[in-house]
């Protein structure tokens, strides 16, 4: 090989090997702010009376992230077709904690957490609340 074709050949290796490579983003710059939402069993304190715990995971929020629990009688509630029991809002990583104790002992229920960021909403699995008797 010729010592000019020495040169040429190396330049075209590195091209080849630079091209192959992607540009990788930091996770932070592809969700600037993600957070997730979840509660434990729920908790029967007595007839009637429960008590729902968990926890909203924030990371980079950027603005206030709305947090409560959902009620309602179909599987999967949203804020849209169920009872909203707002908690707070938050920024940072929080525990919560409500209490129920409106609810109508004779009918079952699907619980499950809430956050809300604009118009992005996540949801929690699902709990139930089964008919109790005295």
């Amino acid at each position: 090989m010729t010592g000019r074709m020495r040169p040429i050949l190396l330049l075209l290796v590195i091209l080849i090997i630079f091209s192959g490579c992607k540009k990788t983003q930091v996770i932070a710059d592809i969700e600037p702010s993600s957070f997730r939402i979840s509660i434990l069993p729920i908790r029967t304190v007595s007839l009637n009376q429960y008590k729902i715990t968990g926890t909203l995971e924030v990371r980079n929020a950027t603005a206030d992230i709305s947090y409560g629990v959902l009620v309602g009688t179909t599987i999967d509630p949203t804020i849209d077709n169920a009872v909203k029991y707002p908690i707070g809002n938050a920024k940072n990583s929080v525990d919560f904690t409500r209490d129920l104790s409106d609810l109508n002992p004779s009918n079952f229920y699907y619980v499950r957490a809430y956050a809300q960021i604009g118009k992005f909403v996540e949801y929690s699995a699902n709990q139930t609340i089964t008919k109790k008797s005295p």
